[in-house]
């Protein structure tokens, strides 16, 4: 059998199987085959051993809006070289600019980009000197469910980041407001808490199921442990009605 790419004795991750172990993997036509032949021969053959070789990895949590927003990378240059093939934009855009994000990002990076859409209509682009508005009067609900009916394929849900710096006087009232827009949407909500302004355990019970909770391990203000060092109960509880908890580390969380 003759193929174009044939990868020989490295460690196969296929989660689809349920498979890790030594093995092979050869690509005809930009497809991989099932279960190449020992004695396969290809245009170009790559030594794999001592390497894991595994599917494109997805990046659930990443901001790629560049250069619209200035806490954003260029999704092909910061990802591709990790093993990175599919990556969610975590909320950069709002309902304003939304557009110009679904426009360019994906048309201009050769991995798959998906996105959340923030509830601040402008987005994260003001950052780190200005902080979006999450007054809940200000969403602006028709805009953003119209993106969801207009770019079903590509929208994966809701972003709002819920810190004291940045809800201010609203305190979990820009979440449950989210929440409440996700119900007529039909969408998850992923939610920021870094420096959240209660206890963790209070934001995880607005939490639905599929909803995910990110930074989940941060350090800032409060966090998932109570005064004595214990993992809090409504974590526990949120963990189990089926809340996602999502790692998201990143250089300041």
């Amino acid at each position: 059998m003759n193929v174009d790419l044939l990868i020989r004795g490295g460690t196969v991750v296929d989660p689809e199987r349920g498979f890790f172990g030594q093995g092979d993997v050869a690509v005809e036509d930009g497809r991989i085959i099932e279960t190449p032949a020992r004695d396969s021969k290809a245009n170009t053959t790559i030594d794999a051993d001592g390497c894991l070789v595994f599917p494109g990895l997805i990046d659930f949590h990443a901001h790629v809006f560049a250069p619209g927003s200035r806490n954003s990378v260029w999704a092909d240059a910061a990802c591709l070289p990790q093993g990175t093939t599919t990556v969610v934009d975590a909320g950069t855009a709002g309902s304003n600019n939304y557009e110009n994000f679904v426009r360019t990002v994906p048309a201009f990076n050769q991995m798959r980009v998906f996105s959340l859409i923030n509830v601040a209509p402008a987005g994260l682009v003001g950052l780190p000197f200005q902080h979006e508005n999450l007054d809940p009067k200000r969403y602006d609900a028709p805009a953003t469910k119209a993106l969801f009916a207009k770019y079903p394929a590509q929208l994966k849900g809701l972003k709002v980041r819920q810190s004291k710096e940045v809800v201010g006087q609203f305190g979990l009232e820009p979440l449950k407001a989210t929440v409440k827009l996700a119900d007529e949407i039909g969408c998850p909500v992923v939610v920021h808490v870094t420096n959240a302004p209660c206890l963790m355990s209070e934001l995880a019970d607005v939490l639905r199921p599929g909803d995910v909770f990110c930074h989940v391990y941060h350090p800032t203000g409060n966090t998932i442990l109570g005064s004595d060092g214990k993992l809090l109960p409504g974590i526990k509880a949120a963990r189990k009605r089926g809340v996602i908890f999502d790692v998201a580390n990143g250089k300041s969380h």
